[in-house]
């Protein structure tokens, strides 16, 4: 008897526990939840591994980043984006992009097709430099009083309902869901998308924390919001009482503090750009796996996964159209995962 009890045991161990650890880094996999938290129970409250954070998310930040680029390196190239099983969303008159020369609204569109249903991924840039139509936006708390003269809050509510038209005839009522991602007012844009409509998950970065229309029932999906520690919006949140400071896992927000690269000296305002960001959420895992004599909690969970992302994206496409191979010459000249 008790050599069968420890079986059962090893069989548990061996083999759900694995599945247990691996699971929550996948994202756009279950068509009912898009976006996982990657948190652990550990010491009586929530806990999590910046690797892990990472390994799940990056593919959301380089969207973020893309969206900002209107030439230049990309990420997300329209003939890399098949390798991750990514594809560009031509919705608005042939084009994935929208550019609402108004208000200042920029978004990009992809897809995913999974066995169940279709992820519509929105990727929405922030503020691009001095400008008055951003700043209009950034203002919403008190511009929104101002109905006559649009902005970019309730702008992206109308443009994302000729999204979800185009979508659901394209792809089929009922089987798309859908997943917001921005930087700094882009964050604060996608936040909005996921409170004011059904079927919407964000995932954001540095986010503002004008979150436009209370009025959206703030209960309806998951919001995730990574943010650097020492950057400027994290304080400007602390200074009006939205500090994420002290790190959240509840039904719908999960938020993660993270040091995503280091400079010599704080420097809130250069470490609120999106770039050293998705370039440290790419490379963390690849340092994590090729690191010698270290252990390394994200291997099995990054190599679990059906697209090695990071090194496609980091490696492949940017590094080498930016002419940066010598700079991530040890993560790019590794391995590739799933070889280690």
């Amino acid at each position: 008897m008790v050599g069968f009890f420890r079986l059962i045991l090893l069989f548990f161990f061996a083999v759900l526990l694995p599945e247990m650890a691996t699971a929550n880094v996948r994202q756009l996999d279950d068509c009912k939840r898009p976006v996982i938290p990657v948190d652990t129970w550990f010491g009586k409250k929530w806990s999590f591994n910046a690797d892990l954070v990472s390994t799940a998310f990056g593919i959301f930040s380089a969207a973020s980043f893309d969206a900002y680029m209107d030439d230049g390196p990309l990420f997300l190239p329209t003939d890399k984006l098949g390798r991750i099983g990514w594809q560009r969303l031509h919705w608005n008159s042939g084009n994935y992009r929208f550019n609402g020369r108004l208000t200042g609204l920029q978004f990009d569109t992809y897809y995913k097709a999974a066995r169940n249903c279709t992820f519509v991924i929105v990727a929405v840039r922030g503020t691009d430099g001095p400008s008055i139509r951003d700043g209009f936006s950034n203002a919403y708390p008190v511009t929104r009083f101002l109905p006559l003269i649009p902005n970019q809050y309730s702008e992206i509510r109308r443009q994302f309902a000729k999204v979800r038209k185009f979508a659901e005839a394209k792809f089929g009522r009922g089987k798309i869901t859908y997943v917001a991602t921005g930087h700094s007012l882009g964050g604060g844009l996608a936040i909005q998308l996921a409170k004011c409509f059904d079927r919407v998950s964000a995932v954001v970065f540095d986010a503002s924390p004008v979150e436009g229309d209370s009025a959206c029932p703030a209960d309806r999906t998951t919001v995730v919001e990574i943010y650097d520690k020492d950057e400027i919006l994290s304080r400007l949140r602390a200074f009006m009482g939205k500090s994420r400071l002290l790190h959240v896992n509840t039904a719908n927000l999960a938020t993660y503090g993270i040091n995503p690269y280091e400079l010599k000296g704080r420097k809130p305002i250069t470490q609120h750009g999106i770039g050293g960001m998705t370039l440290a959420l790419l490379r963390a895992p690849l340092d994590c796996m090729t690191s010698k004599g270290a252990a390394c909690e994200v291997r099995d969970a990054f190599e679990s996964q059906p697209y090695a992302y990071q090194h496609i994206l980091l490696c492949d496409v940017y590094a080498k159209h930016a002419r940066r191979i010598k700079e991530f010459e040890k993560v790019c000249t590794a391995p590739r995962p799933g070889t280690l």
